[in-house]
């Protein structure tokens, strides 16, 4: 937080930015809590720090969650996690990766689906004759109101 000089004197970090790297925190924090359990074990997590976190998943009531997901931003920001950072973002890329190629394959899908010359075209089951045929009897003549007689 705070930064050494040539002079080896420190500069104080202004609180809107010690603000931010908390906001910060606290959404690694729920990002954590939200995130499935089979990519919560591969991440580089201490084992005090992963029971909070699982503590946090299993809660549900929502006051009670959310102060648990504080008490998680609040032990990550007393570690270095420039390695869970860099895993966290190496598992979004691989997601946003995944996502892509599955967007290219049902596009490529959509326009094969829809240019395709193989597919017979619909066609009318009747034939005409009886086509018009039923189209006449649907039309005729008899009027289906009563009669005022």
């Amino acid at each position: 937080m705070n930064e050494l000089t040539n002079d080896n004197e420190i500069l104080e970090v202004s609180k809107s930015q010690r603000k931010r790297e908390a906001h910060a925190l606290l959404q690694l924090a729920r990002q954590l809590a939200d995130m499935p359990a089979n990519l919560l074990s591969s991440l580089p997590l201490d084992a005090e720090l992963s029971t909070e976190i699982e503590f946090a998943r299993n809660i549900r009531a929502r006051g009670a969650r959310k102060r648990q997901v504080m008490t998680v931003a609040k032990m990550l920001r007393q570690r270095d996690n420039q390695e869970l950072l860099d895993a966290i973002e190496q598992i979004d890329q691989n997601n946003r990766r995944e996502s892509a190629s599955n967007a290219r394959s049902l596009a490529h899908r959509a326009t094969r689906r829809f240019t395709s010359t193989t597919r017979p075209k619909r066609r009318n089951c009747l034939p005409k004759d009886r086509k018009s045929t039923r189209l006449n009897s649907s039309h005729s003549s008899v009027s289906r109101m009563p009669s005022s007689a």
